[in-house]
């Protein structure tokens, strides 16, 4: 069924990721000959991403990824692991000077395929923003999403 809520909802998404594009370095592969309906940034950035069931996220379940690309409403990741969910939250960190805090964003799985050598590939439609609205649900994932700030150079 249309909703215009949801439309609304994903729209909001579009913002924040094209800011991540516009505030990361392309990986500079091989130009691609798809026909596809939605414009592809490659980034490899890395990934919190957490199934969510019951309106909940799985914390026990969390797992660190790697962003394949980003289009103009989801991802592509690279797993080192079988995610197991149609739903996941999906927190990424794009720099400090774009954001003070990691966004999380609810999203769906809507490809999901072992490449091999223990690795799975995930095509993720992101739903909806969820900072403010899931405000209290996020507080146990933010010592996870610590982690994916970028760390301080290390002088040798």
């Amino acid at each position: 069924m249309f909703s215009f809520n949801a439309r609304k909802k994903r729209g909001n998404v579009r913002k924040y990721l094209a800011r991540i594009c516009d505030h990361t370095t392309p990986n500079y592969a091989a130009p691609s000959d798809d026909e596809r309906t939605e414009n592809r940034h490659n980034r490899s950035i890395p990934t919190l991403i957490v199934p969510w069931e019951n309106n909940m996220p799985c914390v026990d379940e969390a797992a660190f990824v790697l962003t394949k690309d980003i289009s103009d409403a989801g991802i592509g990741i690279i797993a080192n692991q079988p995610i197991c969910a149609n739903e996941v939250l999906v927190a990424l960190w794009p720099d400090e000077g774009v954001s003070k805090s990691p966004w999380f964003f609810l999203s769906e799985v809507r490809r999901n395929a072992p490449l091999g050598g223990g690795f799975w590939i995930l095509g993720i439609e992101l739903t909806e923003f969820a900072n403010d609205e899931y405000m209290d649900l996020l507080k146990p994932l933010r010592p996870l999403a610590e982690r994916l700030r970028t760390p301080k150079p290390v002088s040798v």
